[in-house]
């Protein structure tokens, strides 16, 4: 009776640990910015210095430059130019990037906007709705992939210290 028990508790804490994981983006606009659709992913488990430099590596990669609008109290602000987003078709953007800790501070709260060319913000309403459902699932892919990376950092780091 008691191994059954046992069991039922470990169960139950196993899918609270799998209810953390995020697989969802949030969408919200800021009351001081009505014109633009923040898109929110929480990466939990997860610094933000790691985030930070994934986050630098992917602008670099696709040509784009940033420049730090503020940090205060763990909240980070960036904005990152001429930057090829795949999610749109390689289009060249300007990405508003937002760091935040999670409201239970297991993580970081990521959030990003777009503004195109044109000087429109990327929204999830009207012609934009399919772009929007891209950029969803491709934060939620570089979310998921930094996860993967930082299991793989540390188990190259075991490997490493096992030599």
């Amino acid at each position: 009776m008691k191994t059954w028990f046992t069991y039922a508790i470990c169960l139950g804490f196993m899918g609270i640990m799998n209810a953390q994981a995020s697989n969802t983006v949030m969408e919200e606009k800021l009351p001081y910015y009505p014109n633009e659709t923040y898109f929110t992913t929480e990466v939990i488990g997860l610094g933000e210095d790691f985030i930070l430099d994934h986050w630098q590596q992917y602008v670099l990669d696709h040509g784009g430059r940033s420049e730090i609008l503020g940090y205060e109290k763990g909240d980070f602000q960036m904005v990152s130019k001429d930057v090829r987003f795949t999610p749109l078709d390689d289009e060249t953007v300007t990405i508003n990037m937002k760091m935040a800790p999670n409201a239970a501070e297991t993580g970081v709260n990521l959030s990003i906007n777009v503004k195109k060319d044109d000087g429109t913000y990327l929204s999830p309403r009207g012609q934009d709705k399919a772009m929007a459902q891209k950029l969803e699932k491709w934060l939620l892919d570089f979310n998921q992939g930094l996860t993967r990376l930082e299991k793989q950092e540390v188990f190259n780091h075991v490997i490493q210290k096992g030599k």
